[in-house]
């Protein structure tokens, strides 16, 4: 707060800063809002748990911010977690196909 003392922020500083403000939250809530039409509810829920690795890959790659071992683990653990998730949604629909065409099959 001190450097705002003695630095008046630009008009263009304020824009950009308004601008930034708006794309991270706006952007990120209506593709939120896109894919829940898209998707089942269920399985937007587990790709959306993702995102805090996708932040913690673009500190790594971009940044140069280290992980510990701890974080590496987490990351893992996240995704193993949505394959186990995605793929027991994946074998529960291939069952509910397969339930609609065996009744098909008995009318």
């Amino acid at each position: 707060m001190t450097w705002f003392a003695f630095h008046a922020p630009t008009a263009a500083a304020i824009a950009l800063s308004v601008a930034c403000g708006l794309m991270s939250s706006i952007v990120p809530y209506v593709t939120d809002l896109l894919a829940l039409r898209r998707v089942p509810a269920r399985m937007f829920g587990t790709f959306a748990s993702i995102n805090p690795v996708w932040a913690a890959l673009a500190g790594w790659g971009l940044l140069r911010q280290a992980l510990d071992l701890d974080e590496w683990i987490g990351i893992g653990m996240i995704v193993i977690s949505n394959v186990v998730v995605s793929a027991q949604g994946f074998t529960s629909s291939k069952e509910r196909v397969r339930a609609a065409a065996l009744r098909d099959i008995a009318d």
